[in-house]
């Protein structure tokens, strides 16, 4: 555990002092919407496949889960679908809305373990349907999970690495870093991420702050903030095979945004009971 520790900590002192950049200015951004943000270096392999693909790899149940969105007053205007299991999965989401289209995507992903502790993994995510200029990109991403101790997991995830062109220049790549600290094992997370691209340094990522708490057996909440004061909070509930779960997002001045409520049914597979 103590070199797993001086290891994590060694990385994120690393990433830490690298020098100030310059603002990236030509970058893609993705609608929000339907998927509701999970930190990557904690997510399950349900929301890995648009979390972090990696975690693909760490997770070998099988999932199902339908997500709708209320947002606006209305409820099914925006909404998706996620499979995932033994290290691969598909998520699906349209927005009604997206700069006046509608706006359809699907990410097909894969993970593995690379060494004991460490995996990876891969995305693509094609836009099937979008305003002028949308329709038809598609994103290259790739992400790593390092979770050699039972207390720290990091994670980095680099997206839009085949540069989508933008009136005729080439868009930055994205970099994002996560990691969590297991504040009490099984009860309490804390987690941190910086959100990077171009020639930006850690020091001018966005950032993003969060905690995982279980209320009880069957409850566990989900908050997080980021530095333009943006917040989301979450409640899921375990019925055994089935998780039924809500997480909302709202602006400085915590007006709403939309909120994502989801069904998930689980099922273990042979490989992961013969793995515990």
């Amino acid at each position: 555990m103590r070199s797993s520790f001086l290891l994590t900590v060694l990385v994120v002192l690393q990433l830490c002092s690298m020098p100030r950049g310059i603002r990236a200015e030509n970058r893609i951004s993705l609608p929000e919407g339907v998927y509701y943000h999970q930190f990557a270096s904690q997510a399950s392999g349900l929301t890995g496949g648009w979390t972090n693909p990696a975690l693909l790899g760490l997770d070998r149940n099988i999932y199902i889960q339908y997500i709708g969105e209320y947002f606006d007053g209305r409820f099914g205007q925006n909404y998706g679908f996620a499979l995932a299991g033994d290290n691969v999965g598909i998520a699906y989401r349209r927005i009604g809305s997206f700069y006046g289209n509608k706006y359809k995507e699907y990410i097909f992903s894969a993970g593995l373990e690379l060494a004991p502790g460490l995996f990876g993994g891969g995305s693509y995510r094609y836009i099937k349907d979008g305003p002028d200029g949308w329709s038809g990109r598609h994103f290259w991403n790739l992400g790593f999970v390092m979770a050699k101790s039972a207390r720290f997991s990091l994670a980095g995830l680099f997206s839009n690495l085949n540069r989508n062109r933008r009136e005729g220049q080439k868009t930055d790549i994205e970099y994002l870093y996560s990691f969590t600290y297991q504040a009490m094992p099984g009860r309490l997370s804390l987690s941190v991420e910086a959100l990077l691209s171009g020639d930006e340094s850690v020091g001018d990522a966005d950032y993003r702050f969060g905690a995982h708490y279980v209320l009880s057996r069957r409850v566990k909440s989900y908050a997080s903030i980021n530095d333009r004061d943006f917040f989301q909070l979450g409640l899921v509930f375990n019925l055994d095979d089935y998780l039924i779960g809500g997480q909302g997002r709202f602006d400085a001045e915590a007006h709403h945004r939309g909120t994502s409520l989801y069904g998930v049914y689980t099922k273990r597979s042979l490989r992961a009971l013969k793995s515990q």
